[in-house]
């Protein structure tokens, strides 16, 4: 099995990146629907205005889903991959002190 090393500190810095674009993202899908609830119907209508405006409104919505979803999915691969990292050194640790116990109690039998 080939060596993954996952840069943790980078996962962070790229969460917090996407956590502040679905940030933006969510608040330009609510600028837009507020501003679609402010225009009069009759605009609205023209030219379907409206139903673009809720298109994109729809959209927004769904990549702010999809960052959010990535960002969670990232995290918690992080974490899974810090809390196996420290697992494996702390077992190496126990292997390599019961190895030099067993070498400490074969050189005492000489």
């Amino acid at each position: 099995m080939g060596n993954i090393k996952i840069n943790i500190n980078g996962v962070m810095v790229g969460s917090q990146q996407a956590s502040n674009a679905a940030g933006i993202s969510k608040n330009v899908e609510n600028q837009v629907d507020a501003l679609r609830f402010q225009i009069d119907y009759r605009i609205l209508e023209r030219r379907s205005i409206g139903g673009r405006l809720q298109s994109v409104h729809r959209e927004l919505g769904e990549v702010s889903g999809k960052i959010s979803h990535t960002l969670a999915t990232a995290e918690y691969g992080a974490n899974l991959y810090y809390t196996t990292e420290r697992r494996v050194i702390e077992s190496q640790d126990v292997l390599h002190q019961q190895a030099q116990a067993l070498l400490h109690k074969q050189k005492k039998k000489k």
